[in-house]
């Protein structure tokens, strides 16, 4: 019952019905699985208010059964009030384990479902609660070649298999509704249904639930058994999930095309002869068909960039819509999407290009001038840390590529502020321009900004400021 209530999304009928099971159990052998379960309720919603539940569960747990050894004991501070060594070797092993995680999942060609087995956590969390922008997941290629066989895949399907990843980021993107207008037969299959429900009784969060709702109810998606069919791959079951190889196996079978959100899952299942797909291109075929409107794209690109996949491909007017809904704050996901400027093959000028359009539309909004500013100064940093990585003012070449672009975004800014925004930008291009080779920007900007504070347009303008 306490299970049922949980999958229902009725928190206290859940918990009122653990308390029972407990209550009941005491004195016989269920005892000790009962308790374990009101202590996983508890932890599940823990966020919303059971902290003094969960801790009165587990140390009830620990004085029944301390052979379980389920709580570790350590002194946190030392008599001179700072962090005893047992604390420090804890966290220090932690950072360590988390770094060679980090380190073999770049430098082997690993799934991103290996990492729910190396954090022990839900695969749905990891995936909606990324907070390390270093540990990205690839999910496409900045290739039209690359594009247009995806793209020609889904169109010529008469059939579609998803993976879990697609398919928690159509549910984040809010797009699960729009499938059924593909007019395919879309399939899951009973396995991977079984793991999203594991899942949800683990875990409460707004993607997970919204795709086990819409599966359990829909009338479009075909959740199917495994079938026969054989696949290459002799080790397949050691790698995999059986959810994974029973959604090969599917896709094989019915010669669907698999939607698949990570690049090397596609590679995987081009060597299998599956064709593949991915939700950046359902986004793009749903934009192209009006099934959604260009705001809802743009704010979309922004959900994906919230999981760190890479490579996103976005414009001045997609990054200015996921700003705007972010409150003009700089966030993780926003901070991701510029950050793409320094992976290996970015063209440089394609990313500055997207910045002065983006300055240009959050010059026109009424934003806080010190979020304005911030962006300005930020974007500016960006520009001149990837110069540095590409050897600096040595690299004259490189410096000329992106100079008139970084400078044209300060221009932009500076005709279009007021009294207040130009006072903060004077204040900031010291500290923006603070390398010697930048003087000559340095100075060209402060002019601008002096000569606006006098209402002197014709000097404003004046000149040739790229020589």
């Amino acid at each position: 019952m306490s299970l049922d209530e949980v999958l229902l999304n009725n928190k206290y009928l859940a918990i009122a019905a653990a308390q029972k099971a407990r209550d009941f159990s005491q004195g016989t052998k269920m005892a000790k699985p009962v308790l374990s379960h009101f202590n996983a309720l508890m932890l599940r919603y823990a966020s919303s208010g059971e902290v003094d539940r969960l801790m009165a569960g587990i140390l009830d747990y620990d004085q029944r059964y301390p052979d379980d050894n389920i709580l570790r004991r350590l002194k946190a501070v030392n008599s001179k009030g700072q962090l005893t060594q047992g604390v420090k070797s804890y966290l220090s092993k932690s950072k360590e384990e988390s770094e060679k995680i980090k380190q073999t999942f770049r430098s082997q060609a690993i799934l991103s479902y290996w990492i729910e087995k190396m954090l022990k956590r839900p695969y749905a969390k990891i995936l909606s609660f990324r907070y390390d922008p270093e540990f990205i997941i690839e999910l496409t290629l900045p290739s039209e070649e690359f594009e247009k066989e995806l793209l020609s895949n889904l169109k010529s399907a008469e059939r579609i298999v998803f993976d879990y990843a697609a398919l928690l980021n159509l549910s984040k993107m809010n797009l699960l509704g729009h499938l059924a207008k593909f007019d395919k037969q879309l399939c899951v299959v009973e396995e991977l249904f079984v793991k999203i429900q594991s899942e949800l009784l683990m875990v409460e969060q707004e993607d997970l639930r919204k795709l086990w709702s819409f599966l359990r109810s829909s009338k479009e998606v075909d959740i199917l058994k495994e079938t026969e069919t054989e696949l290459k791959g002799e080790k397949n079951p050691e790698l995999f999930d059986k959810w994974i190889i029973d959604s090969m196996k599917l896709a094989k079978d019915r010669s669907a095309v698999f939607v698949a959100d990570d690049l090397r899952f596609l590679k995987f299942l081009h060597s299998e002869g599956i064709k593949g797909c991915n939700s950046p291109i359902i986004l793009k075929f749903m934009l192209a068909k009006e099934w959604i409107d260009a705001k809802v794209y743009s704010i979309s690109v922004g959900d994906l960039a919230e999981r760190f996949y890479t490579f996103l491909s976005f414009t001045g007017g997609d990054l200015f819509e996921i700003v705007m809904e972010d409150n003009s704050k700089i966030t993780l996901r926003t901070y991701h999407l510029v950050n793409q400027l320094f992976l290996p093959g970015s063209i440089a000028t394609s990313f500055t290009g997207v910045f002065i359009r983006f300055i240009d539309l959050l010059w026109k909004t009424g934003s806080l001038p010190q979020d304005k500013v911030q962006w300005l100064t930020f974007l500016t940093d960006r520009i001149l840390e990837f110069i540095d990585k590409q050897g600096g003012i040595q690299n004259k070449e490189e410096l000329q590529k992106v100079a008139p672009d970084f400078v044209q975004m300060w221009l932009i800014a500076v005709q279009r502020s007021n009294k207040g925004e130009l006072a903060l930008m004077g204040k900031k291009v010291e500290e923006a321009f603070n390398k010697p080779y930048l003087t000559v920007f340095k100075d060209i900007i402060t002019e601008k900004i002096e000569a606006k504070r006098r209402g002197d347009s014709t000097k404003e303008n004046s000149g040739d400021w790229r020589k």
